[in-house]
């Protein structure tokens, strides 16, 4: 049952975060690119496509040597919190740029 939790969390935190960072990319998008370049705006579907496509394109993977105390809980918070706080930062610190332009 556990393990079924954890697959059904994994795969809800992976629509999350697909959603979040595709509204945070369309959102700069249409910020960034709209004006200077006259391209069409974004939808949030397009944008997590081409996220997609970009993120294929660039992937690195390190491999880290883990933490022998981290619990198995502590990784799944600090996975979450990557997650859904990393996007919202980026927009964030695009939101300060685009109050400079």
């Amino acid at each position: 049952m556990l393990a079924f939790l954890g697959i059904f969390y994994v795969l809800f935190l992976a629509v999350v975060s697909a959603l979040l960072n595709g509204w945070v990319f369309s959102k700069l998008w249409l910020w960034f690119i709209v004006p200077v370049f006259e391209l069409p705006v974004l939808n949030i579907p397009s944008a997590i496509g081409i996220g997609t496509v970009v993120s294929f394109l660039t992937y690195q993977y390190f491999q880290t040597k883990s933490d022998p105390d981290e619990t198995t809980g502590m990784a799944v918070f600090r996975a979450t919190v990557y997650t859904v706080l990393r996007p919202l930062m980026v927009l964030l610190f695009g939101y300060i740029v685009l109050q400079f332009m």
